[in-house]
């Protein structure tokens, strides 16, 4: 699951009216981000949530429904990065870990985000990264990840187009984010 940052992204929605529901693991540092979001007199709510825990996921959206009623933009940004080694030194549970995150987090995501989204019609962003085009050397395990996200957001873009949803990926280089350190 992503960890809660003072993200662009996140103070851009906000700078723009857009309420937001926000959600990681990490709920001192998601309390942080709904003070700094309220701060701009934006409606922003937080929710410890696990993106691979499905019953975390539909806890989330019931409190956003119950809050707005529908929702009309998703970005999901679930997102570790497994450490630099080889193709030969990785190992299942490395992979597991990263998978469940990055790609299991997602699809999930979009599992329970899209009943609310068919209300309003609306769209869904998904973090991959210019790894998942490109590859990097040591990195397979991330890289295949945010490759499996790429295929995930296509094929969920073509199956929700009859829903009025949307559904894209962004593919940012590295970023100095915590996950980076």
């Amino acid at each position: 699951m992503w960890r809660m940052t003072l993200s662009w992204t996140t103070l851009r929605l906000a700078d723009e009216g857009v309420n937001l529901v926000l959600a990681g693991r990490h709920a001192d540092k998601g309390a942080e981000v709904q003070d700094r979001v309220a701060q701009k007199g934006i409606k922003a709510i937080f929710k410890a949530t696990d993106v691979t825990c499905e019953d975390d996921l539909i806890d989330l959206f019931d409190r956003v429904e119950a809050e707005f009623g529908q929702l009309n933009f998703a970005f999901n940004n679930p997102g570790v990065e497994s450490g630099a080694c080889s193709i030969e030194k990785a190992t299942g549970e490395e992979y597991d870990r990263v998978m469940d995150t990055n790609v299991k987090g997602a699809l999930l995501s979009i599992k329970h985000e899209v009943p609310l989204l068919r209300k309003a019609g609306g769209g869904v962003v998904n973090t991959s990264s210019i790894a998942g085009l490109i590859g990097f050397v040591n990195s397979s395990i991330y890289v295949a990840s945010k490759h499996a996200v790429l295929g995930l957001t296509n094929s969920a873009a073509l199956e929700l187009a009859k829903d009025n949803i949307r559904v894209n990926a962004i593919s940012p280089a590295a970023i100095e984010t915590e996950m980076l350190g």
